[in-house]
């Protein structure tokens, strides 16, 4: 499973037989092979034991294994279990060309006219909200008219 860095990682197992009376444990290393999270999953009812404690580092990939107690003793009734998440470097990528152009933008400021940027477009192209996007000749990074 692909996630964002910073975002929650979904530590989460479900029981077959829909047990609410046992104990999940997850440990989780990252791709460094550290320790990241070792607890105790929360039971919210039909079997399905999560936890929403850990966020995604800055690391290629996550293992969480899971182990089911019953006590304090491993059950023989349920067989560990493995998830891996991988870091979505698309949505860090976007989130960073994002905040570098809002940057540029305001560090040219360029006129604008009733809080849109003005300017001579290039490469316009209509969005479906009716709005041209485009770069300003001028060197800015967005630009809407209407």
């Amino acid at each position: 499973m692909n996630i964002a860095a910073g975002t929650t990682v979904p530590l989460s197992l479900q029981l077959f037989d829909g047990r609410e009376d046992m104990r999940v444990r997850a440990h989780v290393i990252d791709a460094a092979k550290q320790v990241v999270f070792d607890g105790e999953l929360l039971s919210v009812g039909g079997g399905l034991y999560l936890t929403r404690e850990l966020l995604m580092p800055e690391t290629d990939w996550l293992l969480a294994t899971y182990q089911v107690f019953d006590g304090t003793l491993e059950s023989n009734d349920y067989e560990r279990a493995l998830d891996v998440f991988t870091l979505d470097r698309s949505a860090s990528v976007i989130a960073q060309v994002e905040s570098s152009s809002e940057a540029v933008v305001e560090k040219l400021a360029p006129p604008s006219l009733d809080g849109f940027l003005t300017g001579v477009l290039g490469e316009a192209v209509e969005t479906d909200q009716g709005f041209m996007m485009g770069r300003l000749t001028d060197g800015s990074s967005k630009a809407k008219a209407s």
